[in-house]
């Protein structure tokens, strides 16, 4: 293990980060989760390819077991959310910590050996997918093996990332260090239920067990990393400081303490107790807290009479400042005067999804994971 010594830091848009020099951060880990990240989305983009031709022409490929819908379907949506999508989040993970606390990150080592488990598990997660060993769950497709190797590897993943933070230079953390401390957590606590203790009941107990974890996988998995991505690298690039971290604070604890109680409203109307939904109604209003904090968060930031020139910076990265836009358009928090603006942005939003074959919110997730590549030179 190479020492874990403290590097010299200077500030970038109100963020910690290293000054350039020889060595400061090897990346290794970084570069083996990214690269593997965007493999798997391309390699899986195809199969989302094959999978919509099937619906034109259901005949396609049909003779062949391993290309029936029964068993690509499962591999595609696993494959986006393990293969491209965690995956990327690990490989921006272990890119920003080290970044954020002034060190190392804490095993280089550690890093490599749980990206190739990772890539172990996916190669896996293909096999048995395509051979039709699955369980039937929803997102929770893959075998208790392989997803009993997706648990060693997020252990490796948190180890590395908590150790880090534990050796940081800094006392105060920045809020996508909350964030991404609150995915490895909630990820633990979401992925156990959605793929272990979904097999110990049966019924409408399983299905809103099942439920649960699909809908926070979305909110407690991918959105708080996708959130301390933006945070990181927008104000980095725009080289202006975070409007206000108390407020970002504020969308953190609301992610924690209500998204988890919503995933019920997958199932309303259904076989599911009177009360269960009705509290979940409550709380789901309170669900657009992080959105709306975060919105509020980019709007101050980027009206700021000193951001002219951070705007223009924005412009020459494409998919930052598409992430901003997307941000004022969804979050619904730009004020009055703006409203023409954002119908512009929001055209400019929807032509790009048509142009990508999707919608929105999925497009702004994927520009979130690809924004490293742009930003790493500014």
């Amino acid at each position: 293990m190479a020492p874990n010594t403290a590097v010299e830091v200077q500030s970038v848009g109100g963020i910690p980060t290293a000054v350039a020099g020889p060595d400061v951060h090897r990346d290794i880990t970084v570069k083996w989760f990214l690269l593997g990240a965007v493999g798997y989305f391309l390699i899986v983009g195809i199969v989302a390819l094959i999978i919509a031709a099937k619906f034109v022409w259901p005949d396609f490929l049909g003779s062949i077991q391993y290309f029936t819908y029964g068993r690509m379907r499962p591999l595609h949506v696993n494959g986006m959310l393990f293969g491209w999508l965690l995956g990327a989040d690990m490989g921006l993970a272990y890119y920003i910590v080290p970044r954020l606390c002034g060190v190392r990150l804490w095993s280089e080592k550690l890093g490599v050996a749980t990206s190739i488990l990772w890539n172990i598990i996916i190669l896996s997660a293909v096999v048995t997918l395509l051979g039709g060993y699955q369980k039937g769950l929803e997102y929770a497709d893959l075998p208790t093996p392989v997803a009993i190797l997706v648990v060693i590897a997020w252990v490796m993943f948190g180890v590395n990332i908590f150790a880090t933070i534990a050796t940081r230079k800094y006392k105060q953390m920045y809020v996508s260090t909350w964030y991404l401390m609150g995915t490895i957590l909630w990820t633990a606590f979401v992925y156990l239920t959605g793929n272990f203790a979904t097999l110990l009941t049966t019924g409408v107990n399983q299905a809103n067990l099942n439920w649960m974890y699909t809908h926070n996988a979305v909110g407690l998995i991918f959105t708080p990393a996708g959130l301390a991505v933006g945070y990181y690298f927008i104000p980095r690039a725009s080289n202006t400081p975070l409007y206000n971290h108390k407020l970002s604070m504020i969308g953190f604890w609301s992610l924690a303490f209500v998204y988890v109680w919503t995933g019920a409203h997958h199932m309303l109307h259904g076989p599911i107790s009177q009360w269960l939904q009705t509290n979940l109604d409550r709380l789901f209003g309170h669900v657009a807290d992080p959105g709306l904090g975060g919105g509020l968060q980019l709007h101050r930031h980027h009206e700021r009479p000193v951001a002219s020139v951070q705007r223009q910076r924005l412009a020459q990265v494409p998919d930052v400042g598409n992430g901003v836009l997307s941000a004022h358009v969804l979050s619904g928090s730009d004020a009055q005067p703006a409203l023409g603006e954002r119908d512009r942005l929001q055209d400019r939003l929807d032509s790009r999804a048509r142009a990508h074959g999707g919608d929105g919110h999925l497009l702004i997730h994927c520009h979130g994971r690809r924004v490293l590549c742009d930003s790493a030179n500014l």
